[in-house]
């Protein structure tokens, strides 16, 4: 397989995951409200440091992105990531797990600001395609994460299998990142 078609896959089973992650907190709320011994609104709110993560990042992520390159700030939103799902499920206090959903939605910006540019760069033919399918791929990952949840509650598991089934798939995916060439950034000079 080519190096294109192999960060093709690899941005794509990045916006799988992401699809999840934009629904895993809402989903697993019943168990959140007990751990963190708090009612829905406050768990709720882990949502929203999610988007207030994404809203701190957006304001550098893209800077590094063209600085780095776009591997390396792809690397290190799987790493946020898989921070994130290991954490939730171990958070002693909802102070922690907010804590770490910041660090999700930081993940999600660097995640964006980096994957975008990337899937130009290298389908530099067929771009428009290639990251119309991010959201796409993003849809598969809302579809499959119930059916996960449902499986695990059907069994009596632990909640956090499915948090570290996804960190488990973002780790492997951040170390294959690290086997592959990216082309040059595409940095445009900034206009004076």
């Amino acid at each position: 397989m080519s190096d294109q078609l192999r960060i093709g896959s690899s941005i794509y089973i990045n916006y799988i995951m992401l699809g999840m992650i934009n629904l895993i907190i809402a989903l697993h709320m019943g168990f959140l409200t007990k751990q963190f011994d708090t009612d829905a609104a406050a768990a709720s709110a882990l949502i929203s440091a999610i988007g207030i993560g994404k809203l701190i990042a957006l304001s550098f992520a893209g800077k590094l992105s063209d600085n780095l390159g776009r591997r390396p700030m792809l690397i290190t939103a799987c790493f946020l990531y898989v921070v994130f799902l290991v954490a939730i499920p171990f958070a002693p206090t909802y102070t922690v797990a907010f804590m770490f959903a910041l660090l999700a939605g930081m993940g999600n910006s660097i995640l964006d600001t980096s994957s975008y540019p990337a899937l130009i760069e290298v389908f530099r033919k067929r771009s428009s395609s290639a990251t119309v399918l991010v959201k796409a791929f993003m849809s598969v990952g809302s579809t499959i994460l119930p059916l996960m949840i449902t499986f695990f509650m059907a069994r009596d598991m632990f909640y956090g299998y499915t948090f570290f089934i996804m960190a488990a798939i973002f780790l492997f995916n951040a170390i294959h990142l690290f086997t592959l060439k990216f082309p040059e950034a595409n940095v445009l000079e900034e206009v004076p």
